[in-house]
């Protein structure tokens, strides 16, 4: 039988690890400038950058708008905002290094460790995001709004340092059932119990097959007595779409094993299904 080459067996460790995230923070994501509403859901990380969504609504549209975010950098001089962008439209959008502020509203003047970003808008809803290099933290900003000769400004969750990397424990677990050459190697985090990575062992026969999909795609029901219900096998009783578990189920005539870890489902075998 054709092999996967590598070998294998039980394994049980624990390790430090680095991953990155972000997370909303206990910051409002709505605050009043004066006469208009500012809103937002917070920072957004992907792909190396993090970014920030502002919607400012009022009666009229505002003559100018300005935020700041936390500086990338120490030297008071290197920028890490990479674009300001904005709808409903905006124009005049322009970011500036960290110290120099915001020339109308004077946000972020003097201050090394933060670097403002402003937009002059046309309309009475104005959406505009700044985007910056890395994984950052959420953190207390301002968000400043110019009408005429009055500037007004509040505090809401913003863009803060580089992101907190927290500790991550992997256990790793490879699971064998009798009678079957088919294996699954699970890491997990021993602390969260948050599944890092799945895979089949390499010592796998190359017809094993590993499957995932979201738990609310697993549709349970049931046959025989059960409850107050005449469950059969030609009208069986279901019990709708699961929405998270833990455990394991074997299923067919073969070797299909399905774990359930949180909101995932993960079934392998040879064959599975089958």
């Amino acid at each position: 039988m054709a092999m996967r080459n590598k070998k294998w067996a039980f394994l049980s460790c624990t390790v430090l690890a680095g991953v990155s995230f972000a997370a909303a923070g206990a910051w409002a994501d709505q605050c009043t400038a004066g006469a208009y509403t500012v809103s937002t859901t917070g920072p957004v990380v992907s792909a190396g950058s993090t970014s920030i969504m502002y919607t400012i609504s009022g009666a009229s549209a505002p003559d100018h708008v300005a935020t700041v975010v936390a500086s990338g950098s120490t030297d008071c001089l290197t920028s890490s905002i990479t674009s300001v962008t904005g709808s409903n439209p905006v124009n005049g959008n322009q970011p500036y290094p960290p110290a120099v502020g915001d020339p109308v509203t004077g946000l972020g003047k003097w201050a090394c460790h933060e670097e403002a970003a402003k937009i002059n808008p046309n309309g009475n809803v104005v959406s505009f995001s700044v985007t910056v290099s890395g994984a950052r933290s959420p953190a207390p900003k301002s968000v400043a709004v110019k009408k005429g000769s009055k500037v007004n400004s509040c505090e809401i969750v913003g863009i803060g340092d580089p992101a907190v990397v927290p500790e991550v424990a992997p256990v790793t677990e490879i699971i064998k059932e009798p009678g079957s050459d088919c294996a699954v190697e699970f890491t997990l985090d021993r602390i969260t119990g948050t599944v890092l990575n799945v895979e089949l062992t390499d010592d796998s026969p190359l017809d094993c097959k590993l499957n995932q999909t979201p738990v609310e795609n697993l549709s349970l029901q049931v046959t025989g007595p059960f409850g107050v219900n005449n469950c059969t096998p030609t009208s069986p009783c279901p019990l709708g779409n699961a929405k998270f578990g833990t455990g394991y189920v074997h299923s067919g005539e073969g070797s299909c094993t399905t774990r359930i870890i949180g909101a995932k489902v993960y079934s392998w075998g040879s064959p599975c299904p089958g």
